[in-house]
């Protein structure tokens, strides 16, 4: 299996459409280059969330409402990124140590997962993401 670094962490933009009726967001196979399996809501207030890796496990992260600070960590580098407008998107391969602080009273974000859930996926102590990254 290929060794995922900070650099292979992708900033997607997503097609954004504006006009009186209000705002979408389109989330494609064109724009994410993962096959979505599972999606999943978030919402959270002034809240830190995340704090752990995949093995297998490829997400795409949207913050549909709010702001957010997503932490990325690869042992050697860390990189922090904000989401705050719908038409952003952050590609988070597998084999990347990621945390999220939810920075407004309400925040809400979706998660498109290229796998099932699968519990034995989760790297859930840093300690042992450490070893994992030997």
């Amino acid at each position: 299996m290929k060794l995922n670094f900070i650099n292979d962490v992708i900033h997607i933009p997503l097609q954004r459409i504006t006009d009186d009726r209000g705002l979408m967001t389109v989330v494609s196979k064109k724009d994410v280059p993962i096959k979505i399996v599972r999606v999943f809501t978030i919402s959270a207030k002034n809240a830190e969330r995340g704090f752990h890796a995949h093995k297998k496990c490829n997400q795409f992260i949207v913050c549909v409402e709010g702001s957010l600070k997503l932490i990325v960590d690869d042992t050697h580098s860390k990189k922090e990124i904000k989401l705050d407008t719908s038409s952003d998107g952050v590609l988070i391969p597998n084999g990347i140590w990621s945390y999220q602080t939810y920075l407004n009273s309400q925040t809400l974000i979706n998660v498109y997962c290229d796998r099932a859930y699968e519990e034995d996926d989760y790297i859930r102590n840093y300690d042992d993401y450490k070893k994992y990254r030997l």
